[in-house]
């Protein structure tokens, strides 16, 4: 698999674009950054087949609308999220700028254990609630890409509506129980690797 990374700076959420490694098949993951960013870096848009929400905040998803409109790729959330992308005080767009904000009803529903393929490339979902009741993480060998659950040094908070500690806890506790190591694609900061938190994440001394 591999993974581009858009945005990130500062606060602003990292958006992702991950294809298999003949290039033949594209996901865009949390479209925080407007299709102009994807065109300046490689030349013109890849045809894209998906659109990801690892949840619905407003930050994550913030050029949605031109992202659906201009490549017409149906958009995926968790089931659990649906709501929130109408909802401008659930997505946090309302909280944090004061306007109204959100995207129409997804085309596609995820839940726990759902797959879809890139080329040969499985794309499996984790349904990783806490920070809200609809995050997700994605796997596939060798990569996680993690939201707004589990960041580099950190995690993602649970004080937002919808958030809840003990889901998040829960969440953690499967992806540091898990037997594989990982490139960690989180939704701000840095790339890391789920070894790495493993044994440097203060949360990963949590007790489960």
């Amino acid at each position: 698999m591999q993974v581009e990374r858009y945005g990130g700076d500062g606060y602003a959420a990292n958006c992702y674009l991950i294809y298999n490694d003949a290039e033949t098949a594209f996901a865009l993951i949390d479209p925080s950054v407007p299709p102009s960013e994807v065109v300046a870096r490689r030349g013109a848009l890849p045809l894209i087949g998906r659109i990801v929400l690892t949840h619905a905040h407003y930050d994550h998803m913030i050029y949605v609308n031109e992202w659906r409109g201009l490549t017409r790729a149906p958009l995926a959330v968790h089931v659990a999220a649906e709501a929130d992308l109408r909802d401008a005080e659930r997505n946090v767009y309302r909280m944090f700028t004061g306007g109204e904000g959100g995207t129409h009803a997804a085309e596609i529903h995820l839940s726990e254990g759902d797959t879809f393929t890139l080329g040969d490339e499985v794309v499996t979902v984790w349904h990783t609630p806490g920070h809200t009741p609809g995050s997700i993480c994605l796997y596939t060998e060798g990569v996680l890409l993690s939201g707004d659950t589990l960041f580099a040094g950190t995690i993602g908070r649970t004080d937002l509506p919808g958030g809840r500690e003990q889901d998040m806890r829960n969440s953690l506790c499967r992806i540091f129980s898990f037997k594989k190591d990982a490139v960690l694609y989180s939704g701000h900061g840095p790339v890391s690797s789920l070894a790495k938190e493993k044994k440097y994440n203060p949360y990963a001394q949590w007790e489960f």
